[in-house]
């Protein structure tokens, strides 16, 4: 239900507001993005109550302290969070309450600290480069609705963005890319939390995607795998797609599931996986 609402739908917004303060923590969750989603600035005296409201888990009121960030555009976020960060390692000092309470008074001003950005090869693709016309296509197919999400508070970037130097340093380092699929890499950052089910890994996290198949958690080598098969999607984290380092450009895009590795083709090429995305 939550994924079928869009910003500004104020005519659920009291569906979700009744399960705020469910005792199912998943439940709980997904009522408040439903609501904030619903509600925007009209969201702001629940998402405060639940911040302030010390009785409650502080999971609970971090997210809270996202959606009230990302509505009001203020960086309530002051500390240096993950993505893959566990919010009940938070405490109370985190949570800017002086500063909120400062922002309430002061008749709640709109800020920018999230303004949507695009990146510069999807807004004005090269022509005479099919990846990027592909991740522009993707862009408008995928990212409809320009929510900011929690990894772009992280990221600080919206919907596609842009590896770092020494991201893509490490990545050139260990592996020698097809110059397709290393051009990808080199130049865009796809955000997991808009891409639905897909997730086509980008530099930021390839390396450690490889865990599980590549490498053992303690880094060694898994001897059962081919380590000239690089895995660069899944599909609900089940269903997973590599492609043969050994056959660079010529290499098909494999799938296989995570608990199976019987290999089949799925796409002739990179560019032929991105199409069938689209």
């Amino acid at each position: 239900l939550q994924e079928l609402i869009n910003i500004g739908d104020e005519e659920y917004g009291e569906y979700f507001a009744q399960f705020l303060y469910d005792k199912n923590n998943q439940t709980s969750y997904y009522a408040l993005l439903g609501y904030s989603c619903c509600m925007q600035d009209k969201s702001y005296s629940k998402l405060i109550e639940i911040i302030f409201n010390t009785t409650m888990r502080i999971d609970f009121r971090v997210y809270a302290l996202y959606e009230l960030s990302i509505i009001s555009g203020q960086r309530f976020i002051k500390r240096r969070i993950r993505l893959y960060e566990d919010e009940r390692t938070w405490t109370e000092s985190d949570l800017s309450l002086e500063e909120i309470s400062a922002w309430d008074k002061a008749d709640r001003p709109k800020g920018t600290a999230y303004e949507p950005h695009l990146h510069d090869k999807v807004q004005n693709p090269d022509p005479n480069n099919p990846i990027d016309g592909l991740i522009s296509t993707i862009n408008k197919k995928y990212y409809k609705k320009a929510y900011v999400s929690r990894s772009d508070i992280i990221g600080g970037t919206v919907n596609i963005g842009k590896p770092t130097n020494d991201e893509v340093a490490d990545i050139n380092k260990k592996y020698i890319l097809p110059p397709t699929y290393k051009y990808f890499i080199e130049n865009f950052v796809v955000k997991n939390e808009l891409k639905q089910a897909i997730n086509v890994y980008s530099a930021d996290e390839l390396v450690k995607r490889q865990f599980g198949f590549a490498y053992a958690p303690d880094g060694g080598l898994i001897p059962e795998w081919d380590q000239n098969r690089l895995v660069i999607a899944d599909w609900n984290g089940d269903t997973m797609y590599c492609l043969n380092l050994s056959l660079g450009e010529t290499s098909p895009i494999y799938q296989f599931y995570h608990d199976d590795w019987k290999f089949k083709k799925y796409a002739n090429s990179f560019l032929d996986f991105l199409t069938k995305i689209i």
